[in-house]
C-alpha cells in the first residue's frame, strides 16, 4: 500500500493536538517497521530467531575453486596407531603363489605387511559388580563389625559408579540430552535401568564433585587481566532469571542470578577486579571505569544496521556510519593475519575513530530520536570504543562471550531452565567446568570422574588449571 500524504492546508488548519497526534503516528509507524525488518544482522537477536524470510547471512569470500578436494593436494590420512597401542593384531599370509599356484609358507616372506587398522566400538553392556560387607561378631565383647571396602575401590555412594556417573551428567549438561532421553538412551546402549529420579541423582552428585573445580574458575578469572562478559535469560521454576558468563584466557565462569543489575558483575569477577573488562552497552555496565571497558563493535554493527532499517534521514546516516564501521574490521582483520604491526594498526585506526566521531556528532542532530539517542549514548562513551588500538592483545568485539553462551541457549530451548536452586548450582558448575576444560585441551569426562571419584573418598578436588 502506497503512503498517501495528507494535504498542507488540512495539516495547517489542524489542531495542534492534531497536529501532535500525527506526528506521533508517523515516529510509530516508522518505529513498526524497523522492528518489522529486524533480524540477527541488524539486531541484538539470535540466529535462531530469524524468520525463513530473513536474508541469507553473508557468503564466504569465493576463490573460484570448485568444492572438494583438487587434483595434487596433499593427502590427509588417518595415523597408524603404534603396534603396542593396538588390541588385537590378526596375521594373513597368502596360501599359494597368485601366478603359478605353488603353496606358499612364512619363510618366504618379503619386506614388511601392509598394514589396515580398524577402528570399532565394543558392545556395551554395563558392567554390575556386587560388594558383599560380610559381619562378624567379637567373641570376647560381642560387638558385631562389618567389613569395609578398601580405599582403592573408591566405592559410589550409591547405585552407580563414577564412570557412568560422569558420563550421564556430561550428556545431560553439555550435551544437552533431557533426563527423559537419558532413561532410553541407558536402557537402548548398555541395557541399564535408569529412572529419572536416578539421573537426577546423579547430576546432583556431580554437581556437588564440581564445586571446587568451579571455585577454582571463579578465581582464575578474577586474576585474568581482562575478561568478556554476556547475559541471557534463564527461568528457574518458572520466574525470569539471567545467566551470566565471563571468559577468560585460561577459565570460562557461569553464573545464574535473578538479576540483570550491574552488582552481578562483582560476583562473577570479584569486587576488586581491575581487569579491562568487554561487554556490549546494557546499562549494567555502565559503573565500569571507561579506561577499563571495551564496547563491543560487533553489536554496535548490528545497531546501525538496524538504524539503518528506519525510513528517513536514518537510512542515509546509517549507510554512511557503516562505511567506517567496515573499514575498521577490515583493518582489523588485516592486524589479525599479520599482514600490518601494531605500529600501523594504530595509525590506521585514528582516522578512522575521527571519521566515526564525526558521524555520531551529525547524528546527535538528525531529525530522527532513535538515531539520536544511539549517537548521544555513543558520545558520552566513545573512548570506551578503542582500548583494543591502545593496549595489544584486546579485542574490538565481544564475540567470545557470545560464543560460550550459544550452548546455554541451545540447552534452555530444550529444557526450559531449571526447577530449584540445586539445578541452577549444576547448571553454573557443569557449564563452567567443562568450558575450561576445553580452553585448556583436557578431558572434560575424565576430570568429573576423578572429582566423582575424590569427593565419594574424602580427598580434595583435582586442580582445574596447572599450578
Amino acid at each position: 500500500m502506497e503512503k498517501v500524504e495528507l494535504p498542507v492546508e488540512i495539516l495547517e488548519s489542524a489542531s495542534p493536538q492534531l497536529r501532535a497526534y500525527v506526528s506521533w503516528l508517523e515516529n510509530r509507524i516508522v518505529e513498526l517497521e524497523a522492528r518489522l525488518g529486524q533480524t540477527s544482522q541488524n539486531s541484538s537477536k539470535p540466529p535462531s530467531s530469524d524468520p525463513p524470510s530473513a536474508p541469507p547471512r553473508p557468503a564466504k569470500t569465493k576463490t573460484g575453486k570448485a568444492k572438494g578436494g583438487h587434483k595434487g593436494h596433499k593427502r590427509h590420512e588417518r595415523q597408524l596407531v603404534a603396534l603396542e597401542s593396538v588390541d588385537e593384531i590378526k596375521e594373513w599370509w597368502p596360501g599359494a603363489c597368485e601366478k603359478c599356484a605353488l603353496p606358499l609358507r612364512p619363510h618366504d616372506q618379503v619386506g614388511q605387511p601392509r598394514r589396515q587398522q580398524i577402528w570399532e566400538v565394543p558392545s556395551l553392556k554395563a558392567k554390575v559388580s556386587e560388594h558383599q560387607f560380610y559381619q562378624c561378631e567379637c567373641p570376647s565383647c560381642g560387638n558385631t563389625t562389618e567389613a569395609k571396602a578398601a580405599s582403592e575401590l573408591n566405592l559410589a555412594k550409591g547405585a552407580f559408579g563414577a564412570n557412568l556417573s560422569s558420563l550421564v551428567a556430561t550428556l545431560h549438561g553439555r550435551y544437552r540430552i533431557s533426563m527423559r532421553e537419558i532413561v532410553v538412551l541407558a536402557q537402548v546402549l548398555w541395557q541399564l535401568p535408569l529412572s529419572l529420579g536416578s539421573v537426577a541423582a546423579i547430576c546432583e552428585k556431580a554437581s556437588a564433585a564440581l564445586k571446587e573445580g568451579y571455585s577454582q574458575a571463579v578465581a582464575q578469572v578474577s586474576a585474568s587481566a581482562n575478561c568478556h562478559i554476556d547475559e541471557t535469560g534463564w527461568k528457574t521454576a518458572g520466574k525470569r532469571g539471567w545467566l551470566w558468563v565471563a571468559f577468560s584466557k585460561l577459565a570460562v565462569v557461569f553464573h545464574l542470578s535473578p538479576s540483570r543489575g550491574g552488582a552481578v558483575i562483582q560476583k562473577l569477577v570479584g569486587s576488586n577486579y581491575t581487569g579491562i573488562i568487554h561487554s556490549d552497552r546494557l546499562k549494567s555496565y555502565r559503573g565500569i571505569e571507561a579506561s577499563r571497558h571495551q564496547l563491543c563493535w560487533a553489536h554496535l554493527l548490528r545497531n546501525i544496521k538496524g538504524l539503518g532499517q528506519r525510513a528517513g534521514p536514518a537510512e542515509e546516516w546509517a549507510r554512511a556510519t557503516l562505511e567506517w564501521v567496515k573499514v575498521l574490521f577490515k583493518v582489523w582483520h588485516q592486524y589479525r593475519e599479520g599482514q600490518l604491526n601494531w605500529e600501523e594498526l594504530v595509525r590506521q585506526m585514528q582516522p578512522i575513530r575521527a571519521g566515526f566521531k564525526s558521524q555520531l556528532e551529525a547524528g546527535c542532530d538528525l531529525a530522527d530520536p532513535k538515531v539520536q539517542s544511539f549517537s548521544v549514548g555513543l558520545v558520552q562513551v566513545e573512548s570506551c570504543l578503542w582500548l583494543f588500538a591502545q593496549i595489544p592483545g584486546l579485542e574490538p568485539t565481544n564475540n567470545n562471550a557470545e560464543r560460550a553462551l550459544r550452548p546455554a541457549v541451545i540447552w534452555r530451548k530444550t529444557c526450559f531452565g531449571t526447577q530449584s536452586e540445586v539445578g541452577e548450582r549444576f547448571v553454573e558448575r557443569i557449564l563452567t567446568v567443562e568450558a575450561s576444560c576445553v580452553k585448556q585441551g583436557r578431558s572434560f569426562v575424565s576430570y568429573l570422574k576423578a572429582a566423582l571419584e575424590a569427593k565419594w573418598a574424602c580427598q580434595p578436588s583435582p586442580a582445574l588449571f596447572p599450578a
